[in-house]
């Protein structure tokens, strides 16, 4: 297993650029924008990094009508820096 080295800035810009990339290739998540990279916190460590592998990366809808108030419109993705695997992620 190779050591990741990402600095935890550098891991969390490559989160967030694997996740707009798979988000742009949606055909149903036109408009999306980027609200925020965090890391998963249900993920277990790697011992491949001291900083995350494993991001949450939500996506938002604006709405078409700036007056009106959208509930939900948000797109949650998960993203594994380890094996590259980006994949839409399910709420509990």
């Amino acid at each position: 297993m190779s050591r990741l080295r990402f600095t935890r800035d550098e891991a969390e810009c490559e989160a967030k650029r694997l996740a707009t990339e798979f988000v742009a290739g949606l055909s149903n998540a036109n408009g999306a924008q980027c609200r925020s990279v965090s890391p998963d916190g249900w993920a277990p460590k790697r011992r491949s990094s001291k900083h995350p592998v494993a991001w949450v990366v939500v996506f938002v809808f604006p709405p078409s009508d700036p007056h009106v108030v959208q509930d939900g419109g948000e797109l949650f993705i998960s993203v594994d820096l380890e094996s590259k695997a980006v994949s839409t992620r399910e709420l509990l």
